[in-house]
C-alpha cells in the first residue's frame, strides 16, 4: 500500500501528502497540504461547489484535528482529507491548484 500511495502522488495533481486506493468500494483517499492562493481557501466548504462523487472529510491544522461541516473554511497550511469516487477526481484536482 505503500508504494501504491507513491505512484498516486506523482500521477495525480495538487501538493499531495498521502494517497490510497479503497479498492473494495472503488473510492480514493487523498491528504492534501493547502497551500495559499489555491480554490479551496476561497469560499466555506458549502458555498465551493465541490464535485458531486467528493467530500471533504476532515481538515488537521495544526495540532488540531476536526471533521468539516458546511461552514469550514480551509486555510493555507492546513492539511485537507478527500475521499473521492474514481469519476470525480479530476474535478477534485482544481481545487487544490
Amino acid at each position: 500500500m505503500i508504494a501504491a500511495s507513491y505512484i498516486f502522488r506523482f500521477i495525480r495533481k495538487g501538493e499531495i501528502v498521502l494517497a490510497t486506493n479503497l479498492s473494495s468500494v472503488d473510492a480514493e483517499i487523498f491528504e492534501y497540504y493547502v497551500k495559499p492562493g489555491m480554490k479551496i481557501t476561497k469560499k466555506p466548504i458549502k458555498d465551493l461547489n465541490f464535485p458531486t462523487g467528493a467530500i471533504i472529510g476532515g481538515v488537521v491544522r495544526g495540532n488540531e484535528s476536526f471533521i468539516t461541516i458546511g461552514s469550514t473554511l480551509i486555510k493555507p497550511g492546513d492539511y485537507a482529507v478527500v475521499f473521492s469516487l474514481p469519476d470525480a477526481i479530476h474535478e477534485v484536482e482544481v481545487f487544490f491548484n
